[in-house]
């Protein structure tokens, strides 16, 4: 079976919560690994992104990170990498 025939016939985006038809799916993830880092925890996961929300993914993925500092700072000017707030 392959990857694509393992999507599910109902499936809803995982970042908008839009229900989605099978052909408005941008992307999906089947059987991936999944870190949580606010819990320290790993597993898997399945799950899908309808077509908008994965331009939006798949530009964030393309830029820089020049281009990430530059969009952080405009909503945190003090922003820092060397800002560290999960401490041990």
């Amino acid at each position: 079976m392959s990857t694509v025939e393992k999507v599910k016939d109902e499936n809803s985006c995982a970042i908008c919560g839009l229900a989605l038809h099978t052909h408005e799916i941008g992307a999906a993830i089947v059987d991936g690994d999944l870190i949580e880092f606010s819990i320290r925890s790993w597993g898997s996961v399945d799950l899908v992104v309808c077509s908008d929300c994965w331009k939006k993914v798949s530009r964030n993925i393309d830029q820089t990170y020049d281009k990430a500092l530059e969009r952080r700072r405009e909503i945190d000017p003090a922003f820092t990498p060397e800002k560290k707030m999960n401490q041990d």
